[in-house]
């Protein structure tokens, strides 16, 4: 007999019902079934879900797991269910037991990095080598503090460099009223000096007289 698999990723509309992944999940026919939810790397659920039905238990386990991943897989999967028993909180410690194993495996790898490294530098005594790999660490923690500060520093000069655009725009503008005008203004803005005006007595005939113009 063909098997059944039936998956869906949090609630989903079909025709303008609402369907529910345990009201789905409780329906599911066959000898076994599972159901995957997605969780963060904190062990949050994210709302996504997969389930499905298998010949075997381990079946129907793979087959909901890999349902969950093909619509979550920004998200870690692991069974809430398994036929009617509730496993959650076993395979939530179970993911975290494995992150631990996998962070242990990379500090592990890490160190024996910087072992290899002083030992390039033809330290062969143990207490040499630690004290090689000590000062190793220190030096790539100083490293990164250094990049971090710089990238602090950058960050808060691209933020002023922002303010200033936007300054210079907002003031241009003002003075303007002219977004034409204003089209360089992001680079930086100086007010043109008021036109001056200036009030002159004429002669007669109509001639402007110089020494009597003054500004207004």
């Amino acid at each position: 007999m063909m098997k059944k698999i039936f998956l869906i990723t949090s609630l989903f509309v079909i025709s303008g019902c609402v369907v529910n992944p345990v009201t789905e999940y409780n329906n599911l026919q066959g000898p076994h079934k599972a159901l995957a939810v997605a969780v963060n790397s904190n062990g949050q659920r994210t709302g996504g879900s997969g389930w499905a039905s298998g010949r075997t238990i381990y079946e129907a386990r793979n087959n909901a797991i890999s349902n969950c991943k093909r619509y979550n897989g920004n998200s870690f999967c692991i069974l809430e269910k398994e036929n009617n028993n509730f496993v959650f909180t076993n395979s939530l410690n179970q993911l975290r037991d494995a992150q631990m194993k996998i962070k242990i495996e990379q500090y592990q790898n890490y160190i024996n990095s910087k072992k290899t490294l002083c030992m390039s530098y033809g330290f062969t005594n143990e207490n040499a080598i630690a004290a090689c790999v000590q000062q190793e660490i220190n030096n790539e923690i100083a490293r990164l503090q250094q990049q971090q500060a710089y990238a602090n520093a950058q960050a808060r000069a691209n933020a002023q460099a922002r303010a200033n655009a936007f300054s210079n725009m907002g003031r241009c503008l003002s003075n303007e009223a002219s977004f034409a005008a204003c089209g360089n203004a992001w680079n930086g803005y100086t007010p043109k000096p008021p036109k001056k005006v200036y009030k002159c007595d004429y002669d007669v005939f109509g001639n402007q007289i110089s020494s009597t113009c003054r500004e207004q």
